[in-house]
């Protein structure tokens, strides 16, 4: 049920997903932090954990 509400979460994102699969990268080699990355997206600080904390996730389970 929690990885429904995230997945919902963070398909509601307007642009959201493809602006921070664009800057993501500047953020793993840390030209960004995460208030950086979520201004150049426009989206929240809160909404940036959400989509790293998913991919961490599902790097774990090897999807």
């Amino acid at each position: 049920m929690l990885l429904f509400y995230i997945i919902g979460s963070l398909s509601s994102t307007a642009g959201g997903k493809a602006s921070i699969l664009r800057h993501y990268p500047a953020y793993k080699s840390k030209q960004l932090n995460v208030s950086e990355l979520a201004r150049v997206c426009d989206i929240s600080r809160t909404t940036v954990y959400k989509y790293i904390g998913f991919w961490k996730h599902k790097k774990r389970q090897g999807a």
